[in-house]
């Protein structure tokens, strides 16, 4: 039996909403409704439960297991799934696509699994964490070229010194533009938005 909060009542409502689009939901009440409608329920009879079916056993079994930190690669993991062309942000281990009704799930065979919205958000951080340090690196050559720079101007070799200064330039020009790229991105999927 599916029971949720009504969404326009709940506190977050993304999270009885989540449930919505995935799982087939039998009552969806006000919080107030809750306890009556649970006491109810536990004084009817129940129908036959449900079996599984061998292929849902199976997934159920290989789910648990990797829950109880047995090996997914072992328990065969990439045979349960569609293969996909995209890889786990966690180890970079390929990811198979697991269709259960309409929830789409993801498992490397390491055994990290995502939704669609945590392995879209892991991507996200990973690729932040790269424009951090792209910014790191370009910002280290600025202090490596004026450094040289200097070296060369006390040296009395200032046609050499400016030419190490225009590329310090360069790159302190290009450490601006990907730092403002990166405040863009995160503010555009902060917002929900397409990626830029």
């Amino acid at each position: 039996i599916g029971i949720i909060q009504d969404p326009d009542e709940a506190m977050y409502p993304s999270m009885p909403n989540s449930v919505i689009e995935y799982v087939e939901v039998d009552y969806r009440v006000k919080i107030a409704e809750l306890a009556p409608l649970l006491h109810e329920l536990t004084e009817k009879d129940i129908d036959e439960p449900q079996l599984l079916t061998v292929e849902e056993a199976k997934k159920m079994q290989v789910e648990v297991g990797i829950a109880a930190q047995k090996n997914a690669f072992e328990m065969g993991i990439h045979q349960m799934g569609e293969p996909t062309k995209l890889t786990c942000p966690e180890c970079h281990g390929a990811l198979v696509l697991l269709r259960e009704g309409r929830l789409l799930r993801y498992r490397c065979h390491t055994g990290h699994g995502f939704t669609t919205e945590a392995l879209l958000a892991e991507v996200s951080r990973s690729i932040e964490e790269s424009l951090w340090k792209a910014i790191r690196g370009l910002e280290e050559t600025v202090m490596v070229f004026e450094e040289k720079a200097n070296a060369l101007t006390k040296a009395d070799r200032t046609n050499e010194a400016c030419r190490y200064l225009t590329q310090a330039g360069r790159a302190r020009q290009q450490a601006r533009s990907l730092h403002e790229f990166i405040f863009r991105y995160t503010e555009v999927n902060e917002n929900g938005s397409t990626k830029e």
